[in-house]
C-alpha cells in the first residue's frame, strides 16, 4: 500500500504508539502486555505495534515533534513520583500533546483499515488528518490520567492500543502506554463541566491523577490474556 497521504510507493515503519514510550516500561523483571488489535492484550510487547505500509518518510516525520513531546511528559511522571502520588506536570505546548494522541488514534485506524480510516473513525478520520498534516484548528478534548491496573496488591503495566470506550455516554478513543491513560474525545456532544475541567488542551500544567484502581481480574479479556502468557512460564517454557 502506498503512502496514504501522498501516494509515494516507498513507505517506512510507523509505530502506532511511539516505541520510546514502550521502552520506558521494559525495565528488568517487567514486560508490557498489549493487544493484537483493539482492546486489551494478548502478547508481550518489545517496542509496541507498528505498520510499514501507511506513510512515506516525509509524512512520518510530521509526528516527530508531538511524539518527542509526549515522551518528555512520560519521563517527567517517572522522576520522583510515587505510584499513589498526585503529580503536577508542566505542559508548555498543550497542542503537541493533543496532536500526539490524535496521531496515535489516526495511525491505529489507518493501519487496521487498509488505508481507509473512515471505516473506523467516520467523519473524524478527515478531521484528524487535517489536524495532523494540514494544521487545522480541530481540537478534540484530551484527558490524561495515571493507569491503575492492579493484580491483587501489585501495580501492573499494560500497553493498550487505541480502542473505543464511553464515559458519561460520550465516545472516546483510549490507549494506554508507559503507565498513562490517554482519552481522546471524538464526539460532538458536550462533555459535563466536571470532565472539561480535567482537559489538558489549554493548560500549561495539569494534575495527573491516578485513574480509579481496577483489579485486572475484573477485566476478563485482559486477565485471560495474561493467564495464557503466564502459563508457559509456570511450566518452565519461558
Amino acid at each position: 500500500m502506498p503512502c496514504v497521504i501522498c501516494g509515494a510507493t516507498a513507505t517506512v515503519k510507523s509505530h502506532i504508539i511511539p516505541r520510546s514510550l514502550f521502552r520506558h516500561d521494559l525495565t528488568p523483571g517487567r514486560q508490557v502486555v498489549g493487544s493484537l488489535r483493539d482492546g486489551p492484550g494478548h502478547q508481550h510487547l518489545q517496542s509496541g505495534f507498528w505498520a510499514s505500509d501507511i506513510l512515506c518518510a516525509a509524512h512520518e516525520a510530521a509526528f516527530q515533534v508531538p511524539d518527542d513531546y509526549a515522551a518528555r511528559i512520560v519521563r517527567a511522571t517517572m522522576t520522583g513520583v510515587g505510584p499513589d502520588d498526585v503529580a503536577t506536570l508542566r505542559n508548555p505546548t498543550p497542542r503537541h500533546l493533543v496532536l500526539f494522541a490524535a496521531a496515535c488514534v489516526w495511525r491505529m485506524a489507518v493501519s487496521r483499515s487498509d488505508g481507509s480510516p473512515e471505516r473506523t473513525l467516520g467523519p473524524y478520520a478527515d478531521r484528524l488528518r487535517a489536524m495532523i498534516f494540514n494544521g487545522s484548528d480541530f481540537d478534540p478534548m484530551l484527558l490524561v490520567s495515571r493507569s491503575a491496573y492492579r493484580n491483587g496488591d501489585k501495580d501492573l503495566r499494560v500497553g493498550v492500543l487505541p480502542h473505543r470506550r464511553k464515559e458519561f455516554g460520550i465516545k472516546f478513543w483510549r490507549f494506554i502506554a508507559a503507565g498513562l491513560v490517554f482519552d481522546l474525545k471524538l464526539d460532538n456532544r458536550a462533555a459535563p463541566p466536571e470532565m472539561r475541567t480535567l482537559a489538558v488542551n489549554v493548560a500549561d500544567e495539569f494534575i495527573l491523577f491516578p485513574d480509579i484502581p481496577v483489579d485486572v481480574r475484573t477485566d476478563r479479556p485482559l486477565y485471560a490474556s495474561l493467564a495464557r502468557i503466564a502459563a508457559p512460564r509456570r511450566r518452565g517454557q519461558s
